[in-house]
């Protein structure tokens, strides 16, 4: 399993080739897990694929916990693409900050998605639904050292749990092969974005 780094500090954006399946238990969402699973130190956004299978007992959204019951997987998918994303850049971590960190990404997904697929979505804080079907989860968190997010979507609607509609960036129309380069120039924005936020607090008067 080889690492690709794909944009280098001050936010590094690396990518698991989709040839490899990763399941995205929870665990992921933890501090410094790109660092002790990837050997990536500061700030990150790391890319990788396969199931979603999230137990209650890893849960960062309670109501998620309220909703699902204590037995089996709560967040369950069978093809989905994850990004982790790790900050560091402000002491102490600010979980405020990082949900709007989580909506500035969410709104890039939605964009990227109606350019690329011509469709129109609905929202819901930061879900965003085609037909009635659930496209994706996000969570934010912090810990000590770091503020973390979790968003996803599905590659395909299979794998979802019992009563939940779910979509897909296949229902959508974007061809499979096609599903790792949309899910890098998300990444891509998502830098951008919050490098251009930076450059402004630098050049700002302040009173």
């Amino acid at each position: 399993m080889k690492l690709k780094i794909l944009e280098k500090e001050p936010l590094t954006v690396a990518l698991l080739p989709f040839t490899y399946k990763i399941t995205y238990t929870g665990e992921e969402i933890k501090p410094l897990w790109s660092l002790r699973a990837l050997g990536l130190q500061g700030d990150s956004l790391v890319i990788f694929n396969g199931p979603l299978r999230v137990e209650a007992s890893e849960l960062v959204d309670m109501k998620d916990f309220l909703k699902g019951g204590k037995e089996g997987p709560v967040i369950c998918a069978d093809e989905a693409v994850s990004m982790v994303i790790e900050h560091f850049d402000q002491q102490p971590p600010s979980l405020r900050l990082m949900y709007h960190r989580l909506r500035i990404l969410a709104f890039l997904f939605r964009e990227l998605v109606e350019e690329t697929c011509d469709v129109r979505l609905t929202r819901k804080g930061t879900d965003f639904y085609f037909e009635g079907g659930k496209l994706n989860v996000g969570v934010a968190t912090v810990s000590p050292s770091s503020g973390k997010i979790h968003f996803a979507f599905n590659i395909s609607s299979k794998g979802a749990p019992p009563g939940i509609k779910i979509a897909s960036l296949l229902d959508l129309g974007l061809k499979k092969e096609d599903v790792e380069a949309f899910t890098v120039s998300l990444a891509r924005r998502y830098r951008a974005e919050i490098l251009d936020i930076d450059k402004d607090v630098a050049k700002s008067r302040t009173f």
